[in-house]
C-alpha cells in the first residue's frame, strides 16, 4: 500500500477541537478554511470532498479520559454522511465499547496505550475482532511511553515494541502527543526504533510541517501520516496530495 494522508478529528462535547501537546483542557475550536463551525460533520465531509481523502481518524477526547462513554450517535453520522474509513480511539476499556463502536460504523478501533488496561485485553480484542480490525497507538511524549497501566509504562518504547511481535498487530500509530499542533517537526529518532522493531504498517502523528516532511516519511517507508493543524491551515493544499498519490484514491 503506497502512503496516504489520514485526517485527524479530536471531538470533545460534540465539537471539533484543535489539539496542541496533549493539553486538552486547553483545546480551543477548529478554526479552519474547510468548514464555517467547528462542526465534525461538516469537516469531515469537507476532508473527503476537497482533499479526496478515504480515511478519517476519529479521537473522542471525552471517551478517552473517561467523561463519557463513546458519542455513538456521532459515529453514526460520520459513519452515514460520507464514505470515510473510519479508525476510532475512543479510550477503548472493555470489549463491549470496541463491539459498540463497530455497530456505531467504525471500519478500525484504536487500542492506545494511554488508556489500555493491558496486553492481555489487547489479545482479547485481537482475538475477537481480528488483526485488520485494530490498530494499537504507541503514545508517547517527548519519546516516553505514555500508559496508564504502570506495567505498560515500565515497558518503555522498545520493550512494548517488543511486545507487540508475539500479538500480531498489522498496524501501529506512532503518536508523540508533545509534538501535535504546534509544527516541531515529527520525532525520527522514534521513528527510527519503531521502524527497526515493527513489521506492520506505522502511521505516523504529531509534529508534520507540510508537504516535504510527508515526502520525506514517504521516502523512510512509513505507510502514511495523520494530520490535522496543516489541513486546517491550508498548510498543504489539495493538489499537492492529488500530485504525489497521498490522498488515498489510487
Amino acid at each position: 500500500m503506497r502512503f496516504r494522508v489520514i485526517p485527524v478529528l479530536d471531538v470533545k462535547e460534540g465539537v471539533a477541537v484543535h489539539a496542541r501537546k496533549g493539553e486538552r483542557g486547553r483545546y480551543q475550536p477548529v478554526k479552519s478554511w474547510l468548514a464555517s463551525a467547528p462542526d465534525p460533520v461538516e469537516l469531515a465531509r469537507a476532508f473527503e470532498a476537497v482533499y479526496g481523502f478515504r480515511e478519517l481518524y476519529l479521537a473522542d477526547l471525552d471517551a478517552i479520559t473517561g467523561k463519557k462513554p463513546l458519542n455513538s450517535p456521532l459515529l453514526g453520522e460520520l459513519s452515514g454522511s460520507t464514505s470515510l474509513q473510519i479508525m476510532v480511539d475512543g479510550g477503548f476499556r472493555r470489549l463491549e465499547e470496541v463491539e459498540e463502536a463497530f455497530k456505531a460504523g467504525a471500519s478500525r478501533a484504536i487500542l492506545a496505550t494511554e488508556t489500555l488496561p493491558s496486553l492481555d485485553f489487547l489479545s482479547q480484542v485481537l482475538k475477537a475482532c481480528g488483526e485488520a480490525k485494530v490498530t494499537v497507538s504507541l503514545d508517547t511524549f517527548e519519546g516516553e511511553l505514555l500508559a496508564g497501566n504502570p506495567e505498560l509504562k515500565n515497558l518503555k518504547v522498545e520493550g512494548f515494541l517488543e511486545a507487540l511481535k508475539s500479538l500480531q498487530v498489522s498496524q501501529l500509530i506512532l503518536l508523540d502527543l508533545a509534538r501535535v499542533g504546534v509544527g516541531k517537526g515529527v520525532n525520527l529518532e522514534l521513528l527510527n526504533v519503531a521502524l527497526e522493531k515493527f513489521d506492520g504498517e506505522i502511521l505516523v502523528g504529531g509534529g508534520v510541517r507540510g508537504i516535504k516532511d510527508l515526502e520525506r516519511l514517504a521516502e523512510l517507508g512509513v505507510s502514511g501520516a495523520l494530520v490535522a493543524t496543516i489541513l486546517h491551515e491550508r498548510k498543504v493544499k489539495p493538489e499537492e496530495l492529488f500530485d504525489r498519490k497521498f490522498t488515498g484514491w489510487h
